[in-house]
């Protein structure tokens, strides 16, 4: 679990694998084998307060010194307002090109 303000943000599982999208999606995926990196939260508003936080907009660094933003068409809505004592869950999905058995190490930033 990693705080930040009044959000407890815990990361529940984390996959990686290959993506190979078929013809219709190649272009708008951008690419013909891409590496995935699927990250599932859960974030909670620890106080009664409106408070805003974006973790469907994140970014990762690899330790393949690649610099990745999260996929929001595809990635699950865990961000926004939380109108009080409240939790969303959802998976956060980081596509890119290159090998995912290759990325041993990711920071989530």
């Amino acid at each position: 679990m990693q705080q930040s303000g009044p959000f407890n943000v815990t990361v529940q599982e984390v996959q990686k694998g290959q993506l190979q999208p078929s013809a219709d999606y190649v272009e708008m995926m951008g690419g013909e084998d891409l590496a995935v990196i699927s990250v599932k939260v859960s974030v909670e508003n620890t106080n009664g307060d409106t408070n805003m936080i974006y973790p469907d907009q994140g970014t990762i660094v690899t330790n393949t010194k690649q610099q990745v933003d999260a996929d929001m068409f595809l990635s699950g809505s865990v961000g926004g307002d939380f109108i009080g004592e409240v939790v969303k869950e959802g998976t956060i999905f980081f596509i890119f090109d290159g090998n995912a058995e290759d990325v041993k190490v990711f920071n989530m930033l």
